[in-house]
Parts: structure tokens; sequence; C-alpha cells
């Protein structure tokens, strides 16, 4: 028995487009024990505002020092907003770090009188980040 397999080309063209993105900052090792910023990013390519919930996900290897792991953000057109998390990593070694963000309704008036983009659905990103966490810095 012999298998056939048909490859087509189409000369159609595929448009992928992302309304927002998130992107974090850490440096590049930290002390056990030591207070770290997360700092997340959220980029709007979006024409109107867009309310963006942030989730910093639960992780026994990390603790977060600030009261809410969630927020929610409002992220005008093409700009950026930063929003920290104050995090204390626990776990020698690597560790990973992961957010993320998902376009949600303005229920709660987040942008106040800004008109707001409903948001597509399934529009998410979501990012994870390694961080090598030390007894002592490592001098470069």
């Amino acid at each position: 028995m012999t298998d056939t397999f048909h490859w087509f080309c189409s000369h159609e063209s595929l448009q992928a487009f992302q309304p927002f993105f998130v992107s974090t900052t850490l440096p590049y090792s930290v002390i056990r024990g030591e207070e770290v910023p997360l700092k997340v990013s959220i980029f709007n390519y979006m024409q109107q505002c867009q309310v963006i919930k942030l989730t910093l996900l639960k992780s026994e290897d990390l603790d977060l020092i600030d009261k809410d792991r969630t927020r929610q953000v409002c992220v005008c057109p093409v700009v950026s907003k930063t929003e920290t998390f104050n995090i204390i990593p626990r776990m020698l070694g690597k560790i990973n770090i992961s957010v993320v963000a998902e376009a949600v309704e303005d229920d709660e008036l987040t942008c106040g009188n800004a008109p707001v983009v409903k948001p597509t659905e399934g529009a998410r990103d979501a990012i994870v980040k390694e961080l090598l966490v030390e007894v002592v810095q490592t001098k470069f």
C-alpha cells in the first residue's frame, strides 16, 4: 500500500494580529530572600484603550509581598503601562516566574470615561521568565 500526499500551494495570505502583549523585566540573578521588583509592561496596539487583567501565577518558589496577585490595568492606544509585583525568591537555582494577561470588559470603569475596545474573545498573552536565585551575589 502506498501513501500519497498532496501538497497544495495557495497564494492567499494569513494575517495574525495580537491586540496587546506583555514583557517582563528582571535581573539575571538575585540572592535568596532578597526583595525583587518584577516589572510587567503591557503594550497596546489598538486604537482605543483596553482593560487588561494581569495575574502573577502562584509558585512555591517565591513569595508575593504585594496584597494582590491579580490587577486590572487600563492601557490606552499605542502606549505601554508598567505594573510592579514585589517578590521574594525562596528556592535556590533557576525558578520560573509566570504572568498571564487577558483583555477583559471594563466593568469597574478602570479606564474612567475613555472609550474602551470590547475585548476579543481569547485575547491573552503569557510569559514565563527564568530567574537565577543564588546564596550570594556572583561578581562579574
